[in-house]
């Protein structure tokens, strides 16, 4: 919304800068109409039917660009982002751009008008008065022009930081590999409520999974990475003289998990089936909990104690990757894992890789569904992705934002290129005289166009800083939030200051090169002062 709000901005600078040069030719056309006699009523309605037609062909231009925009947008965003506020918010945005543009253009546009009853036709009719009046408004429009240069610069650095930011999860290492996982959840009904059962149950199912031609891999957990799922617990050390409380995400998995995952085990040995419900307890950690646990030291074979279950204690026999279960925006919090065998729980999520014809085929959801149907036919599946997908899910406001954030930069620099160019047409428009007369005492062509480049650069400099304090506002809004990437700002406002600063100046050569092209004889028929540079 922040973004939707600079360049609004942005596209308001453009509208009141063109309306304003706009107004200043129709002062003497009013003038004149005005001196034939007619009425304010009718200049008035004229200019408001004028208005509310282009007004009209702007909404509608709107209106198919969100019917191709907001699908597409969909796609982008996570299932947190539904389809009906999507459509609200750019509704409402859209009621406020068309309200400003409306009340915006009315003001510039009835502006002469007014002036024109306010001072009278004889001054507006008057030489002096009206060239004044124009090297006003050059200095009004070259501050217009500065403005929509710093918006946009703005928008640009903000959006190359959120694309900056979105590369960076991409590139973050969480702890698996995710690459042809498939993921499907099982709901155990209440047949299940027995540990023993439920193990049982999920052993088969993880037996037969792993039989399949083309599963590399399979197992089971009571809680998947990226898919929601987390159980705050905590542990303590199993030592009289420790008495510190550790807090850790508790899961329950079965042996074969973990390679399953992709999870690479750090040290130690993983579950296998003789951690059954009646062995010692057993317990794999991650290196989070694990530098917590004993920071330098040796954590294997430590033992700790659930705080649900005092009683028992639990061996450390293994120590893993940590794992960002929250998505890769989110640090990686502590976990501790045991045998599924000794944390059974009714509500789990099985998992297979495939490997070889598999991986070009697909991993086959269906097979899951089968081999659940296969052993209990009240039983289905539910939640069923590749872990692919719940890794786009993860990231997606950061997709989003960083998408929508590139489209708005490439409006705002091309409402920016046309401010300039029209402000700089404009300026020499009434500079064509003073242009002609230089080139007709010997001034170099190329030499006149540098100084016009020049003259232009004060304000582009000008747009830019403006532009490059406004993302720095921004920075302070987004830092403590998902979206923040120290590197990635900085970045972007080094390519973004570039990037704006080299259009700009391609843009600006355009009007600037016209003007050693001023033949002589305009200059001295006066015609030059009339006529924009093509």
């Amino acid at each position: 919304m922040l973004l939707a709000l600079v360049i609004l901005a942005a596209a308001c600078v453009n509208v009141t800068n063109l309306l304003l040069v706009r107004g200043e030719n129709l002062r003497k056309e009013v003038s004149v109409r005005v001196s034939l006699g007619a009425t304010r009523q009718r200049l008035a309605w004229a200019l408001v039917v004028e208005i509310l037609v282009l007004v009209s062909i702007g909404a509608t231009l709107a209106i198919l660009t969100l019917a191709i925009a907001i699908p597409a947008l969909r796609s982008l965003a996570s299932e947190e982002l539904p389809l009906l506020a999507l459509q609200m918010s750019f509704c409402s945005l859209l009621l406020i751009v068309g309200a400003l543009s409306v009340v915006v253009a009315f003001i510039i546009t009835l502006l002469p008008l007014a002036q024109q009853f306010a001072v009278g036709t004889e001054s507006l009719l008057e030489h002096g008065r009206s060239v004044s009046r124009s090297r006003s408004s050059a200095a009004r429009g070259r501050r217009l022009v500065a403005a929509q240069l710093a918006l946009a610069t703005a928008t640009v650095v903000i959006a190359l930081s959120l694309s900056w930011r979105l590369r960076e999860l991409q590139q973050v290492n969480l702890g698996f590999e995710k690459e042809h996982l498939m993921t499907a959840r099982v709901s155990l009904t209440s047949r299940y409520s027995d540990g023993q059962t439920a193990n049982r149950f999920v052993t088969a199912a993880v037996g037969r999974l792993r039989a399949i031609p083309g599963i590399q891999a399979a197992g089971a957990t009571t809680q998947l990475p990226l898919s929601g799922a987390m159980l705050g617990s905590t542990f303590m050390p199993d030592r009289r003289d420790d008495p510190r409380k550790l807090d850790a995400d508790l899961r329950g998995i079965t042996p074969g998990f973990l390679n399953a995952t992709g999870t690479p085990l750090l040290a130690g040995r993983d579950f296998s089936s003789g951690d059954s419900a009646e062995a010692p307890g057993v317990a794999i950690v991650d290196e989070v909990f694990a530098h917590r646990l004993a920071p330098g030291g040796a954590v294997l074979g430590q033992r700790i104690r659930w705080f649900r279950a005092p009683d028992r204690e639990l061996q450390i026999v293994g120590i893993v990757r940590a794992v960002h279960h929250r998505g890769p925006a989110e640090e990686a919090v502590a976990t501790v894992y045991r045998p599924f065998s000794q944390y059974a729980r009714r509500s789990i999520y099985l998992v297979t890789r495939a490997g070889g014809i598999k991986r070009q085929a697909g991993n086959g959801s269906g097979q899951i569904a089968d081999v659940v149907s296969s052993l209990d036919a009240g039983l289905s599946t539910s939640d069923v992705q590749p872990m692919g997908v719940r890794w786009e899910r993860a990231t997606g406001r950061q997709r989003l934002a960083a998408v929508m954030s590139l489209a708005l930069a490439i409006i705002g620099l091309l409402l920016a290129c046309g401010g300039v160019y029209g402000g700089l047409a404009v300026d020499l428009a009434h500079r064509r005289r003073e242009c002609g007369i230089r080139l007709a005492i010997g001034a170099n062509p190329r030499s006149l166009v540098m100084l016009v480049l020049r003259q232009t650069g004060a304000t582009l400099a000008y747009g830019l800083t403006g532009g490059l304090f406004l993302a720095l506002a921004f920075a302070d809004v987004v830092r403590n939030t998902e979206y923040w990437s120290v590197h990635g700002f900085a970045g972007a406002c080094v390519v973004g200051t570039v990037c704006t600063l080299t259009v700009a100046l391609a843009v600006a050569l355009l009007p600037a090169k016209s003007v050693s092209k001023v033949p002589l004889a305009m200059v001295l028929s006066g015609e030059s002062t009339r006529r924009l540079p093509r």
